[in-house]
């Protein structure tokens, strides 16, 4: 699976199926009751227009099984 990032410095968008997921605490609710994954999202490689490793938290990326 795919998921498009963006890179913080740039703002420019890669995509990427190479990923780790971090600090996982697993799926939480929040107080309307609406569920979310409470983890981190790494690209496995630096970004490719700045160099550096970006960290997303799971509720900034957009789901890549939607059309």
């Amino acid at each position: 699976m795919e998921f498009e990032f963006t890179c913080s410095k740039t703002g420019k968008i890669f995509r990427t199926s190479n990923f780790d997921i971090i600090n996982n605490k697993g799926v939480l609710q929040d107080p309307s009751g609406q569920n979310f994954l409470d983890a981190e999202i790494v690209p496995a490689d630096p970004c490719p227009y700045c160099g550096e490793k970006h960290i997303y938290h799971a509720n900034e990326m957009s789901c890549p099984l939607k059309g």
